[in-house]
């Protein structure tokens, strides 16, 4: 017999159900070093530390005082990869998106639907 759990509408219901029950902190990663970028950090530099990376991808960028200005993606540097003209390349401030943060104790759902 059918239940509402098979039905791919309850299924998304419960799924969501689940999420507001497990905090952020519990899939934190704790002590692990992160790269962060100055706003005005070359193209270069930027690329550099991509290709070293081996599980960073998304890279704050970061004011003189550690405050947060935005993110570079791994994706918006790869796209780089593929520009020419070595005088058009950007810094981190030209490619940078609007920072989007959680706090530790907010639940995977305000998480997923914030990113």
């Amino acid at each position: 017999m059918a239940t509402q759990r098979d039905s791919p509408v309850h299924r998304d219901a419960l799924l969501i159900d689940v999420l507001k029950g497990i905090a952020v902190k519990d899939l934190m990663t704790h002590g692990r070093p992160f790269v962060t970028f100055a706003p005005q950090t070359s193209t270069a530099e930027m690329l550099r530390h991509v290709s070293e990376s081996t599980w960073q991808d998304v890279f704050p960028v970061v004011d003189a005082g550690g405050i947060m200005l935005g993110i570079v993606s791994a994706d918006a540097m790869r796209i780089l990869t593929t520009v020419r003209d070595d005088t058009a390349l950007p810094l981190a401030a030209d490619i940078m998106q609007p920072p989007i943060s959680v706090r530790k104790d907010d639940d995977l759902r305000k998480a997923t639907e914030l990113l």
